[in-house]
């Protein structure tokens, strides 16, 4: 079973920008779990620890995740940082 963290980064791979409630409809859409609001703000900025980056295969320096303010509208956006299109093709690439 996959964890919220891998969910939450099987999302963002579309390079898309996401808010906490699109996650979770995603989330419970593809896998039928159900998520608060809180736990999915906290696997995002799980993305940035170093266990999970390399857990996940993501790079082990720099920015994971952007976050953009969503004016004039309440909140923010999260989306991946388009670095990691590069370093994840180096990886698939690599065997």
């Amino acid at each position: 079973m996959k964890s919220l963290d891998e969910m939450v980064l099987e999302c963002m791979l579309d390079y898309k920008k996401w808010t906490f409630w699109e996650l979770h409809n995603a989330i419970k859409e593809r896998h039928n779990r159900f998520f608060q609001e809180t736990s999915i703000s906290a696997a995002v900025r799980n993305l940035r620890k170093p266990q999970v980056r390399r857990a996940l295969n993501l790079p082990s320096d720099g920015e994971i995740v952007i976050r953009e303010s969503r004016k004039p509208r309440k909140g923010n956006t999260y989306r991946l940082n388009p670095k990691i299109i590069a370093y994840r093709k180096g990886l698939d690439s690599n065997g």
